[in-house]
């Protein structure tokens, strides 16, 4: 049994320490609630069964068409622009989604052995914002983009409320947070070879 979770059941890490799936959940999103109560769920539903439990933490999905979760992070809906903070080396996790397929391909393929509990999916390298913007540019799916001075997110007008209901909105204050998630057993079930250089 594959239950489909998130990396927002992580909530918003200060540290700079990759996060790993050993970390306690701290979730601020209603997204992230209904998943971790899927999981502990999940958990105890199949405790005493033969059935493999696996829960595939996945970060913020995108492929060559739908590039909806990027855009969101270098965007600012508002004044209808894009934006990038200084020279936008600062980055993020996601997951394209043949990254996510061959996992699944690998969980449901495995020979023999066990491949249980707890997954964090995700591309094997962060994603910057600088990367995000020249994609979105080559396909012509962002306009004007401005460039705005490290530490002036922190004087954005947003709706702090929006991101507890939509789980697709990012609130820029967030950005220089920690959001590199270790994908390491995951990459022990597939390679995690696709990024948004090889996506077309």
């Amino acid at each position: 049994m594959i239950l489909l979770s998130t990396t927002d059941v992580y909530g918003i890490q200060k540290g700079r320490e990759p996060i790993r799936e050993t970390i306690a959940e701290k979730g601020i999103t209603n997204y992230a609630d209904i998943k971790m109560t899927s999981e502990k769920l999940m958990d105890k539903a199949f405790r005493k069964t033969d059935c493999i439990p696996v829960i595939a933490r996945v970060a913020p999905i995108y492929d060559a068409e739908h590039t909806d979760n990027l855009h969101a992070h270098v965007y600012d809906s508002k004044d209808n622009v894009g934006y990038i903070f200084g020279e936008g080396d600062y980055g993020f996790s996601f997951c394209c989604v043949f990254n996510l397929i061959d996992f699944l391909n690998g969980i449901i393929n495995v020979p023999q052995g066990r491949y249980g509990g707890v997954y964090n999916v995700c591309d094997s390298k962060i994603t910057t914002a600088k990367d995000i913007i020249e994609y979105e540019k080559d396909r012509h799916r962002i306009g004007a983009v401005i460039q705005r001075a490290p530490g002036s997110e922190k004087t954005m007008l947003y709706n702090k409320g929006k991101m507890k209901n939509d789980y697709r909105y990012f609130d820029p204050t967030l950005t220089f947070h920690n959001w590199n998630y270790d994908n390491t057993r995951a990459k022990r079930i597939a390679p995690m070879r696709w990024n948004l250089t090889n996506t077309k």
